[in-house]
């Protein structure tokens, strides 16, 4: 799969932060942007894989689906 993150580079303290744009708490940071990608595919795992047990948890999660919308 393949994820889009969105990469900033703080001024002052020259780390690269970055945030999942398709997966909402998925933040992390690293000292270069390769450390920062690195760490974002971990983040990015371990939300996509607690979410996946929270779903499974629900008694209703059957009747859960997603959809895309074009804007």
């Amino acid at each position: 799969m393949e994820f889009t993150v969105a990469v900033s580079k703080d001024p002052k303290s020259k780390w690269y932060i970055g945030q999942c744009v398709e997966v909402a708490g998925a933040l992390s940071q690293g000292r270069t942007l390769e450390e920062l990608l690195s760490n974002m595919k971990e983040a990015i795992s371990l939300v996509v894989d607690y979410r996946r047990e929270e779903i499974e948890k629900d008694p209703d999660w059957e009747n859960t689906f997603y959809r895309k919308v074009e804007i």
